[in-house]
């Protein structure tokens, strides 16, 4: 699973498209692939708006939006609910 990118990488990338490096280029000099590179630019405004700061806050608040869905009661009851089925599936195939 690939590792987000944090402030510095993002600042990183920031520099190197303001001085008009390519993306190739930059996924080279930061060990990263690049569509993972691209990924990131492209979803955090693109080549010629990319912001390292923008972009580190729209990821924090994807994250916190993923945790708080991930962790709602009605999220633990669709897990409890699952885990219930599949107890009493296994059951009836027992019988």
């Amino acid at each position: 699973m690939a590792q987000h990118f944090d402030l510095m990488e993002r600042k990183t990338i920031q520099e190197l498209l303001d001085h008009g490096t390519e993306i190739k280029d930059i996924a080279e000099i930061m060990k990263r692939s690049q569509p993972a590179i691209r990924i990131e630019i492209k979803r955090n405004g693109g080549l010629r708006l990319y912001n390292a700061e923008k972009a580190q806050q729209i990821c924090e608040e994807r994250s916190k939006k993923a945790n708080s869905e991930k962790n709602s009661p009605i999220q633990h009851l669709r897990k409890r609910v699952e885990v219930l089925e599949e107890q009493v599936k296994k059951l009836m195939e027992n019988r």
